[in-house]
């Protein structure tokens, strides 16, 4: 299943009462399926109308006094300077009653998966100095999510496989003009026929994640039923612009995303690894180094620095 963000029009239940519809903040500019995303401080009287009844002896009628903001937010994901509220999150009511999320008010489709942002949101993360190491549970670069739309069609980019990955495979572009969001597009250009995907893309800017982490991109080269392609995301590192901003982004993403999973550098594999391919080409090829010193055995130490 998908994350489960919450969208305007989500229905709530009260422990003690009944239910009642979630209005988004007004002004809200991070939507999905064109409805507008919730965050955790969306609990205010204006965001939570009083529900039907209440059970509690002595009062009948909601009175409803919430003891906000919303619990169990997606606190790497910030929508308007607050953590993306979830399917999961709960919040207290000083009366005594619990108030859950029952609905979602996302669509679903035929196959029963959660429909994620497809063009509407980018979701900018927290950013973090990019001299620091890794901590909390905070992504240490800008980083989005703009998820190119699932089509069932032979050769879809997105296939919406379920994955439970075991590796972070590290690729790089071979496109020396090409940027993150360039990279982004080209998913979803007409021009493109080759069915080739990737999880995330990393510049000197940002970094973009354009398929779920849980489902199986085209990536590793190792066929539909590989290891590479089954089982690891795919980490495009942009070759454009300054490369020692974009690798130190690259590294400061990994690095994260290791430790987010309790995953040491055991895990990280070269796109090589899976089907021989000359990439990630600017850290095993010194024909297309910017420093001498970018080699994978440094790639990997500067990861293990930053966890560390």
């Amino acid at each position: 299943m998908a994350t489960s963000y919450v969208v305007d029009g989500a229905t709530l239940k009260c422990s003690k009462g009944g239910t009642c519809k979630l209005k988004v903040t007004p002004g809200r500019n991070t939507f999905i399926q064109g409805k507008p995303q919730a965050n955790v401080n969306d609990y205010t009287t204006k965001n939570i109308p009083k529900f039907n009844f209440c059970s509690i002896p002595r009062h009948h009628q909601c009175r409803l006094s919430l003891q906000g903001p919303w619990k169990s937010g997606k606190n790497d994901v910030i929508i308007e300077d607050a953590s993306a509220l979830m399917h999961k999150s709960k919040i207290k009511c000083a009366k005594g009653g619990v108030i859950s999320i029952l609905k979602h008010n996302q669509c679903l489709e035929s196959d029963g998966a959660l429909v994620l942002p497809v063009k509407e949101p980018k979701i900018e993360v927290i950013e973090q100095n990019n001299n620091e190491k890794v901590k909390g549970n905070f992504i240490p670069i800008k980083y989005c999510i703009d998820y190119i739309p699932y089509k069932e069609e032979k050769g879809s980019r997105r296939p919406k496989i379920f994955m439970e990955p075991e590796y972070l495979t590290i690729h790089s572009t071979a496109n020396l003009n090409s940027t993150a969001k360039d990279e982004r597009a080209w998913l979803t250009n007409p021009k493109n026929k080759i069915c080739a995907s990737f999880h995330i893309v990393v510049d000197q800017n940002e970094a973009i994640e354009v398929i779920p982490l849980n489902e199986v991109a085209w990536h590793a080269g190792d066929g539909r039923n590989g290891l590479g392609n089954q089982k690891s995301i795919g980490i495009e590192i942009a070759e454009s612009g300054d490369r020692g901003k974009t690798l130190n982004n690259a590294i400061l993403l990994v690095a994260y995303m290791l430790k987010e999973r309790k995953w040491g550098i055991g895990k990280l594999r070269r796109h090589k690894d899976w089907s021989g391919k000359n990439c990630p080409r600017i850290l095993i090829d010194k024909t297309c180094r910017k420093s001498p010193e970018h080699t994978w055995e440094w790639f990997i130490k500067e990861v293990q620095s930053k966890l560390s």
